[in-house]
C-alpha cells in the first residue's frame, strides 16, 4: 500500500516535469541552441526514468499500444538515422556525422516525449491540464512578443537580440514564433469549442440566440477568448505571410469540416466561428496591421523571392540522395555543392520541410513520419464524426486545424528545426490520436507493483 502511494506520487511528479518541459521550451530562443535543447533532452530523460519506475509495466505497455501507429514510425526513423552513422569500410550514408548524431539525440528525445505523453495523459483531467499548459505558455509568449513590439526597446531584455519590425518573442526567427502561435491558437480554439453548451433548448428566438452567442464569445470563456485574440495579434505582428495565411485557411477549412462531420455540433459553433473571423480578423487585424501582412503578400514575386531558388537548386540533390538521404541534419553541409551565384543570401535550411526531410532522411523515412501525421489527422476526423464527448471534439478540432496549418506552413519554411515548435506539433499529433480514444477517469492504484 505504501509503495503504491509512493509510486503514485512520483508519477504525478513526472507529469509536472512534462508540463515544465512545455513551459520552458520556448524561453531560451525556442530551444534552438545546443545548450537549450540539451536541457530539453535531460528533462525528457528524467521524466522517462520516473515513468518507468513509478508506472506498472502492464500500464506502460497498454497505454503505449493505443498509440502504436504514432510511436512506431518515429522509432523506426531513429533506427534509420543510427544506420546513417554506421561506418562500413570508411563509407557511411551521413555526409555530416556530427550533425546526424545531434539529430539522433533530438529524435530519440522526441520519441521519449511521445512515450511520456502516452503514459502520463491517462485521464480527462490530465489531458485538460496538459492542453491548458500549452495554451498558457503560448499566450505568455504572444504577450511577450506584443510587449516587445510596442515597448520602444532596441534589444530584447534577456538575450540582447535586436528588435525589428516583426515580432519574434523569445524566438530568434519570426516565422518560428508564427508557427508556435499556430499550434497554440488551434488548441485554444479547440478548448473553447469543448466548453460550448451541447444541448439546445428547442426553438429559440433571435434574442435568445444572440444572448447565448454573447455568453459563449465574451463571458464564461473570456480568458480563452483573450488568449486567442492575443495570439492573433502576435501572429499578425510577425508579418509572416504563410503563417497568417495558414492560420485562417486552416480555421475556415476545419470549421466547415466540423459543421459537416459532427452529428450534433454545438448550437453556438457557427456563431463562434463567425466571431473568430469577424472579431479576430476584421477588427483586431485592422487595429494591429493585418494590412501590412497583406502588403507583403501582394508584394511577393518570384523575381524578388530567393527561397524558391533554393528549392530549384536542391532538386538535383534530391535526385541523388532520394532513397538513403544525405544524413539527418546535413543539409547545411551538402547544399553548398549545388549552390549557384544567382542568390547571395546564406541558407542553412531548405525553407521547405518536405524537401529537406527527403534530402536528409530519404523518401522512406520521410514517408514514415508522414504516416504518423496523417494517421493522427484521420483519427481526429474520425473523432469529429463519432465522438460526442466535448473534450474529444475540441481536441479533434484542434488537431485537424493544427495539422492543416502546419502542412501549409512547412511548404515554405523550416519550423520543425526548432525544438519548441516541433514538440508542440508532436504533442498535437498525440492529442489528435487521443481524441478518438475513450479515456476513463483515473482510479487510484492500491496494489503494489
Amino acid at each position: 500500500m505504501q509503495q503504491s502511494t509512493f509510486q503514485s506520487y512520483f508519477e504525478r511528479l513526472a507529469f509536472y516535469v512534462l508540463l515544465s518541459i512545455i513551459f520552458i521550451l520556448p524561453l531560451p530562443l525556442g530551444s534552438n541552441r545546443p545548450w537549450a535543447w540539451s536541457i530539453f533532452e535531460g528533462l525528457v530523460a528524467v521524466t522517462t526514468i520516473i515513468c518507468l519506475w513509478s508506472i506498472p509495466t502492464k500500464h506502460l505497455i497498454s497505454r503505449l499500444k493505443k498509440h502504436t501507429l504514432i510511436v512506431v514510425p518515429f522509432v523506426l526513423v531513429q533506427i534509420y538515422v543510427a544506420i546513417q552513422l554506421i561506418d562500413i569500410g570508411g563509407i557511411r550514408i551521413s555526409a555530416d556525422p556530427v550533425q546526424t548524431q545531434i539529430s539522433l539525440l533530438k529524435g530519440l528525445s522526441y520519441c521519449l516525449f511521445i512515450c511520456n505523453m502516452t503514459w502520463l495523459l491517462c485521464s480527462p483531467k490530465r489531458i485538460k491540464q496538459f492542453v491548458l499548459c500549452i495554451i498558457t505558455t503560448v499566450f505568455l509568449q504572444a504577450l511577450y512578443a506584443v510587449y516587445l513590439q510596442f515597448s520602444g526597446l532596441d534589444f530584447t531584455p534577456i538575450f540582447g537580440y535586436e528588435i525589428y519590425d516583426r515580432a519574434n518573442g523569445s524566438f530568434v526567427y519570426h516565422n518560428h514564433l508564427a508557427n508556435y502561435l499556430l499550434i497554440g491558437g488551434s488548441l485554444a480554439i479547440g478548448l473553447l469549442i469543448a466548453q460550448l453548451k451541447r444541448k439546445s433548448e428547442g426553438k429559440q428566438s433571435i434574442k435568445r440566440v444572440l444572448i447565448a452567442a454573447m455568453e459563449a464569445i465574451m463571458s464564461s470563456k473570456w480568458l480563452i477568448r483573450i488568449s486567442i485574440i492575443t495570439m492573433v495579434v502576435a501572429l499578425i505582428l510577425t508579418r509572416s505571410r504563410m503563417g497568417n495565411s495558414a492560420f485562417f485557411i486552416s480555421l475556415l477549412t476545419t470549421s466547415m469540416l466540423a459543421l459537416f462531420l459532427m452529428k450534433k455540433p454545438p448550437p453556438m459553433l457557427k456563431w463562434l466561428i463567425v466571431s473568430l473571423v469577424v472579431v479576430d480578423v476584421a477588427i483586431v487585424g485592422a487595429m494591429f496591421g493585418i494590412d501590412k501582412v497583406k502588403e507583403r503578400i501582394d508584394a511577393t514575386s518570384f523575381e524578388g523571392e530567393t527561397r524558391d531558388d533554393v528549392v530549384t537548386m536542391s532538386i538535383p540533390l534530391v535526385k541523388e540522395v532520394w532513397l538513403t538521404g544525405s544524413g539527418a541534419g546535413s543539409f547545411y553541409t551538402v547544399f553548398p555543392k549545388y549552390h549557384t551565384n544567382t542568390i547571395h543570401l546564406h541558407y542553412d535550411h531548405a525553407h521547405n520541410e518536405y524537401l529537406q526531410f527527403v534530402i536528409e532522411y530519404g523518401i522512406v523515412a520521410t514517408a514514415l513520419l508522414g504516416l504518423a501525421v496523417l494517421y493522427s489527422f484521420y483519427k481526429a476526423l474520425f473523432a469529429l464524426r463519432t465522438r460526442s464527448d466535448p473534450m474529444s471534439q475540441g481536441l479533434a478540432f484542434a488537431a485537424v486545424m493544427g495539422i492543416i496549418a502546419m502542412l501549409i506552413h512547412i511548404s515554405v519554411d523550416f519550423p520543425l528545426q526548432a525544438p519548441a515548435t516541433t514538440v508542440n506539433f508532436i504533442a498535437l499529433i498525440v492529442l489528435g490520436n487521443l481524441s478518438s480514444i475513450k479515456v476513463e477517469r483515473r482510479k487510484r492504484l492500491i496494489t503494489a507493483r
